[in-house]
């Protein structure tokens, strides 16, 4: 959002302080995953800015719309205080969870496209973890498009992860509740949440140990280079027109 208020070569600062002044002055659609129809409805409700929206109780938005109310809440509400020296919050507390989403030019229901932005953003959600040596337990997959609306399910899992080709195929799994063939998708945001600390130890087979060094290594490349100098390959056709 805040990428998108003072266009084209400006940027702003989203703060507590700032935060209330800011999104009364943001009409809802602007936020992302609302369209049309979604903001006529809103309308009806009586919102019309995202000041409105962050104001509405996740009970008053479950009951008007259902799990589509609860992820919007989320939008606007997600905690991810990081302090850029130690990674964590101010008190240095664990965030309650951590997600990247993407809106894509158009609407696509390339099978190939649209995963590979998902392990794109998954990559993003683990580099994230791993920087505050952290892990998530629960994956919510959140999908938007004019066949399946506002897509939003999480499951949570018995082992937490820090691995982006983890965090991705959950995804998978997750997204296999929509239809069998791939819908239009319009925009898509991984999040991970109950998120711990992460355990160090022996790690029980030969596949963990080989993925812990390739996550080392692609970590150390891109901390030492730049980021995204070594990333997997599935991820060169999320840059390809769709």
């Amino acid at each position: 959002m805040a990428s998108k208020l003072n266009k084209p070569n400006g940027y702003s600062w989203l703060s507590q302080e700032n935060l209330a002044e800011t999104l009364a002055k943001v009409p809802v659609e602007k936020l992302c995953g609302v369209g049309e129809k979604l903001t006529q409805f809103l309308n009806a409700l009586g919102i019309r800015t995202c000041l409105d929206l962050y104001q509405k109780t996740p009970n008053f938005l479950e009951q008007n719309l259902g799990k589509n109310g609860l992820n919007l809440y989320a939008n606007l509400h997600i905690t991810e205080t990081l302090n850029p020296i130690q990674g964590l919050s101010p008190k240095g507390t664990v965030p309650k969870s951590i997600g990247h989403s993407y809106t894509l030019p158009r609407a696509s229901e390339n099978r190939g496209f649209i995963q590979a932005w998902l392990r794109l953003l998954s990559e993003m959600v683990a580099r994230r973890l791993r920087e505050q040596n952290l892990a998530a337990k629960t994956v919510h997959l959140w999908l938007d498009g004019p066949e399946i609306g506002h897509f939003g399910q999480q499951k949570s899992f018995q082992q937490a992860t820090d691995d982006g080709q983890e965090i991705y195929l959950r995804c998978l799994k997750i997204m296999t509740k929509t239809t069998q063939r791939m819908p239009k998708i319009r925009a898509l945001g991984v999040t991970g949440s109950s998120i711990f600390k992460a355990e160090s130890g022996p790690l029980l087979f030969k596949e963990q140990e080989r993925r812990e060094r390739l996550k080392r290594a692609q970590d150390t490349i891109n901390s030492r280079f730049g980021e995204w100098s070594i990333y997997p390959a599935v991820i060169n056709f999320a840059n390809k027109p769709r």
